[in-house]
């Protein structure tokens, strides 16, 4: 059987009672996440134009923005809501894969989802099995491409999610992978120029997972083979490995292998972060006396996160993505949270000094994508060092289920700070037992509109 048949059969039988228990367990954690994050990030720099964009389109209101609730087409809200959700770069992350599943899967299923009417085990199904496709193709890819994955894989991904909340068949399944392919696009120019566009790339595979996915409900073709074909996705995009891709397929899911973020910041900041962090706070440095940083990276971090720490463009983007400006942050603050993504913290004088000062230097031998780090630091005539082999969130040093609820209610916090009203409990609770939601539509009323919490209690 042809690649793209074995993925659109797998897809198409899905279901949730055929679920690993891990697996369900792992995706209801990290849609909690997801969610927090994205509403977190909806009042965050390029979200508003996003929003009115998708508002003012005159669509039938269907599905609700994470931002407070107002509704807008499935395919806006996709848009949109991937746009918040990858705003502070605080989501999920494979870190074998390096690239974001959730913040594409998830805001494609839950709005048309929510449209539909369907259940919480549905969405469960749709993030598993959409997630597990993307991290799929990118271990079966060399990942060393301009192209960004998050994007390009991510349209596949979410077309796939979307399919199981549309309960199409195997051929409706096949056609969307291949509108899928036809769509799917982004590179990681948008991230080295620190522009709003990166945190929009993953948005636009929500939202065309959806349009692929619709459109294969009503009947358009797309390739069959999108994957294997002679201009399908590995002979035009990647390279990959047909083995890879389709091993242990429906047995097992990579679901389990994707970690929750402890640190608002792109993932190649996260080692060299939590090693100033921990230098900051074993104390002996005479902040003040800092004569010289060095921070050792492998190639692949200095790609994304080694260049020139300046925020006078896109300031919080110029801090999401600057190695110098997270060291400095650790040292200083032995702490990096989401309000140090604000103006007054990225442009504190005594930041800027210190991060001026961090020399970037790049281990050519060391072929990891995010890990190891280590932080040198010369101050008052001694020497201090710190190497972080593991990535902190990652499968080998995970969240515990009470620092991702804590997470989740810090950007619950974080989003009130606009004046957005949103019951974070209820949604809390709700995301966390999502396999007795019988209708998601009923579930994000109760969380974003007041009127119907309130006709809702009176009734009961």
């Amino acid at each position: 059987m042809a690649i793209s048949d074995q993925l659109a059969l797998h897809i198409a039988s899905a279901r949730y009672e055929n679920l690993p228990q891990t697996a369900i367990t792992a995706a209801k954690r990290l849609i909690v996440d997801t969610m927090g994050t994205g509403y977190a990030g909806a009042t965050e720099p390029g979200c508003a134009e996003v929003t009115d964009m998708v508002l003012a389109d005159g669509s039938a209101a269907h599905a609700s923005l994470w931002s407070g609730g107002q509704q807008t087409s499935a395919v806006g809200a996709a848009l949109a809501n991937g746009t918040f959700a990858a705003a502070l770069d605080y989501d999920s992350l494979h870190f074998d894969g390096v690239l974001h599943p959730e913040i594409v899967t998830l805001p494609a299923a839950l709005a048309v989802g929510e449209r539909e009417a369907r259940s919480g085990r549905d969405l469960i199904t749709a993030i598993v099995v959409g997630g597990d496709l993307m991290c799929r193709l990118a271990l079966s890819t060399g990942r060393d491409s301009a192209w960004f994955g998050t994007s390009t894989h991510g349209t596949f991904g979410a077309a796939a999610a979307c399919a199981v909340m549309l309960g199409l068949n195997k051929d409706q399944t096949r056609n969307a992978i291949g509108l899928a392919l036809c769509q799917t696009s982004g590179t990681y120019q948008a991230a080295w120029e620190k522009t709003l566009a990166k945190r929009m790339q993953s948005a636009f595979a929500a939202r065309n997972g959806v349009v692929a996915a619709e459109l294969a409900r009503r009947g358009i073709t797309g390739p069959v083979a999108s994957i294997e074909g002679k201009a399908g996705f590995y002979a035009a995009f990647e390279p990959g490995d047909a083995d890879v891709l389709l091993a242990d397929l429906g047995r097992r899911y990579e679901t389990l292998n994707t970690g929750i973020k402890k640190y608002p910041s792109c993932g190649c900041n996260h080692a060299p972060v939590q090693a100033a962090i921990d230098l900051g706070r074993q104390g002996g440095i005479p902040l003040d006396s800092i004569e010289r940083i060095r921070v050792r990276v492998t190639p692949y971090m200095h790609n994304l996160v080694g260049g020139e720490f300046d925020p006078t463009s896109n300031l919080q983007v110029a801090a999401q993505f600057s190695v110098k400006y997270s060291v400095a942050c650790g040292l200083l603050r032995q702490e990096f949270k989401l309000a140090d993504l604000g103006r007054e913290r990225v442009l504190e004088p005594r930041v800027r000094a210190l991060a001026e000062r961090v020399e970037i230097e790049i281990d050519p031998v060391n072929t990891g994508f995010l890990q190891p780090a280590t932080v040198f630091v010369q101050a008052g005539g001694s020497n201090f060092e710190r190497t972080v082999d593991t990535v902190p969130g990652s499968m080998q040093a995970p969240l515990s289920d009470a620092e991702v609820a804590e997470k989740f209610h810090d950007c619950m916090s974080y989003g009130a700070v606009a004046g957005k009203a949103i019951d974070g409990v209820c949604l809390f609770e709700s995301l966390s037992t999502l396999e007795e939601v019988d209708d998601l539509s009923q579930m994000m009323a109760a969380v974003f509109r007041p009127d119907y919490r309130k006709k809702h209690a009176a009734s009961r």
